[in-house]
């Protein structure tokens, strides 16, 4: 049931209170008072699920970021322009210097296939429709030197000292690329892996002549003048390169090296090579995944993940992303422009958020699919092996169900269909998806102008779904849908609860205690989500959701990884680190906040976010406080209301851990608490600045300290609330 005639009291500090009169406060001494009450804001405790992320495949390298592939288009395809909607969503175009901007690093790099310069009797091509193995192109390289080896080339690897890796690809030969009456004719090439900037390439550019290659082995390189050429990291020769494609595998050692390498493959002169689904991968990788990836998840702790898009699900066909992944077509993202390898589907989706511990959530195509389409997928996910399409997972080496429980009916349906159409399709969709599995719970779209019609949608498609998508992270807009929903509820008994399935930081929320100067210094919103002011509103927003108790069921930050600067996790080449964002989730996706209470606050303070919340046994009690002013300011929570009795005498004197800052442990002279709590596990984030943010070389801008205390009897609590800070104190 959802709670209709609550009393919202006065919204002050950012925070849902009830105002009490403002005692006169000096300036000099910032004070909060704040008495936690009884009385709880929901009749539902809240949602685990709603500390979720979203995965977009074909948008702001998030998967390419997060997948051990190291290769840039392996399969040689073309690459779709990027889109406007995508230039918009990063606030520049085409003509911007991208390494400019602050988001960017290596993990957005876009390195293409070269030829490898020096020979001038070397061609390269990539050749459409012709000597490819999957997708529509392939390479081909054709030397016609009678002295001089030629190759191909990819830079900007980033090798790591110690590792092993894989690499695997489909070559062939023959006299032309079109070549392939049988004969027994044969060549063998090489891998010659580089250091960036120092192999044969470069020299040549740099105006050293690349002279006669002699022998097969890369180490025996010597330019017409004699003048020694760059010596290969690690070389391998690739033996008996047929005219039929076939596939060629080496597995190294990396024994010594550490840093950016560029891989190439070279012929003997008077040789050809065709070149296709090439892949390199660390052989540390997880499922396909990034090691270093899916530790840093561990420590994020997704609760529920949505995938594969956003808008790239509209056009999203699932049957395309299963089987095995070098057999898979590479696709271009239509609504975003730019390529998309195919390397992850529905298989290595699940795997993630196993690995993760999250759970899965799956947004199908009703904008250009249809109904048996998905109802195809989640038979393909949830039916047993013997099913038809159940043999197709089990073909992919999974006899047992996946259990995908929630779905999505696609993303932005105002696109194609009016609110009405949209309902009845969706009708049409659950009632095909339910016949499958009839456990499955699904969402549809109720945001944007849909909300203005949500009544009308909820009598056509209501029977049929479990959930409501609003976009919004206002309060006051989710308690209107609450409204909507609740009494459809109570008219049909059914038990439609609301969701969030893309939400960005706000933006325009901007503290006025941040210097506009600084704030202007990074010119794009998705630049700013980056900072950790942006990460503090995450902070802030995911309080909301809190407070609408478990009648909001769930919820995913918009994006994961990379995405042009927004994120939870940022994927260099060379390492993978938490955002400021996601010290935000990895803290708040472990709260114990169940049931939030309702407060009375007298001298609020400006930019100061204040909550409280029981937890799921009414045992412990979880305290907040978000602190956006470069002043520190003390908050004292009167806990009085909440039973026991109050010691007058019974203080305890907290042992500051001084720094720059001041209090760190955020616990300050005077302390007292109720009796019931007898242990107190606090945690402080904090950064320097408000807009500081992120970098390969300075990954850790934001500071956390946690502290375990024993507490003395008492009806108070105090938190000294330390400049840019978020402070979690957990009673119990």
């Amino acid at each position: 049931m959802i709670r209709r005639a609550l009393s919202l009291g006065v919204a002050v500090a950012w925070g849902l209170v009830t105002l009490a009169a403002a005692p006169t406060q000096d300036a000099d001494e910032p004070v909060m008072q704040v008495t936690v009450t009884v009385r709880e804001l929901a009749e539902r405790p809240v949602s685990p699920l709603i500390y979720g992320n979203f995965i977009e495949s074909g948008f702001g390298r998030q998967i390419e970021g997060m997948w051990a592939e190291m290769f840039f288009n392996r399969g040689f395809e073309a690459i779709p322009p990027y889109t406007e909607a995508n230039y918009g969503s990063r606030g520049c175009g085409p003509e911007t210097d991208v390494e400019r901007q602050p988001w960017w690093h290596s993990g957005y790099e876009e390195q293409p296939w070269e030829l490898v310069p020096g020979n001038p009797k070397a061609k390269w091509n990539t050749l459409e429709h012709i000597s490819f193995w999957n997708g529509q192109r392939g390479a081909w390289l054709r030397n016609e030197s009678d002295e001089q080896w030629a190759g191909f080339a990819q830079r900007g690897m980033y090798l790591r000292k110690g590792e092993r890796y894989v690499f695997a690809g489909m070559l062939r030969t023959g006299e032309h690329a079109w070549d392939t009456a049988p004969d027994d004719r044969s060549i063998d090439a090489e891998i010659r892996i580089y250091a960036d900037g120092d192999w044969p390439g470069h020299a040549a550019a740099n105006g050293r002549r690349q002279g006669t290659q002699e022998g097969t082995q890369a180490g025996t390189k010597k330019d017409t003048q004699n003048n020694a050429q760059p010596e290969p990291i690690l070389t391998h020769t690739l033996r008996d390169i047929r005219k039929a494609f076939e596939r060629k595998e080496w597995t190294f050692e990396n024994p010594d090296f550490e840093g950016r390498a560029t891989f190439s493959i070279w012929v003997a002169p008077g040789c050809n090579i065709g070149a296709d689904a090439l892949s390199l991968m660390p052989a540390s990788n997880v499922h396909g995944w990034r090691a270093d990836v899916v530790e840093v998840s561990k420590r994020l702790n997704p609760r529920i993940i949505r995938w594969p898009g956003g808008c790239f699900a509209s056009f999203y066909h699932w049957r395309d992303g299963i089987g095995e992944r070098s057999e898979r077509d590479p696709m271009p993202s239509p609504f975003w422009g730019g390529l998309y390898d195919n390397d992850v589907g529905t298989v290595q989706f699940i795997q993630f958020c196993r690995l993760v511990g999250a759970e899965p959530f799956i947004c199908v195509n009703v904008l250009t699919g249809d109904a048996d389409e998905a109802a195809d997928w989640v038979a393909y996910c949830n039916a047993p092996a013997t099913h038809p399409i159940g043999r197709l997972r089990a073909r992919d080496g999974f006899a047992e169900p996946f259990g995908v429980n929630y779905w999505e009916l696609d993303n932005e349906a105002g696109r194609r269909f009016t609110p009405p159409q949209y309902a009845h399709r969706c009708v049409e969709y659950a009632r095909a998806m339910k016949a499958v599995d009839p456990s499955i719970e699904l969402a549809i779209v109720g945001y944007d102008w849909y909300r203005m019609a949500l009544r009308e949608m909820l009598e056509t498609a209501g029977a049929h779904i479990d959930y409501v998508v609003d976009r919004a992270i206002d309060e006051r807009a989710l308690r209107g849908d609450l409204d909507v929903i609740g009494r459809y509820n109570e008219k049909t008994g059914t038990n439609i609860r609301l969701c969030n399935t893309e939400w960005p930081a706000p933006d325009r929320d901007v503290p006025p205690t941040v210097d506009r100067k600084e704030v202007e210094k990074i010119p794009t919103a998705k630049g700013r989500r980056r900072c950790w002011y942006s990460a503090m509103n995450v902070a802030k927003t995911l309080l909301t959701f809190q407070r609408l108790g478990g009648d909001f069921a769930l919820s995913n930050f918009n994006n994961y990884a990379n995405t042009w600067g927004q994120n939870v996790i940022e994927c260099p080449k060379d390492s993978a680190y938490l955002s400021p964002a996601g010290h935000v989730f990895e803290l708040f996706s472990r709260s114990p906040a169940a049931w939030p209470l309702e407060l009375e606050i007298d001298a609020p303070r400006e930019n100061v976010v204040v909550q409280a919340a029981w937890d799921q046994d009414h045992a412990a009690l979880c305290l907040v406080v978000l602190n956006y002013n470069a002043a520190q300011v003390q908050v004292t929570f009167t806990l009085d209301q909440l039973g026991g009795h109050a010691d007058a005498d019974g203080r305890r004197h907290g042992t500051p851990n001084d720094d720059r800052h001041g209090t760190r442990n955020g616990i300050g002279p005077g302390t007292q608490l109720d009796g019931r709590f007898t242990s107190c596990d606090q945690t402080v984030m904090w950064a320097d600045s408000l807009m500081a943010y992120n970098t390969p070389t300075n990954p850790c801008v934001v500071e956390r300290n946690d502290t375990t205390q024993t507490l003395s009897e008492g009806a108070r609590f105090e938190i000294t609330a330390t400049p840019f800070s978020i402070t979690q104190a957990v009673l119990r």
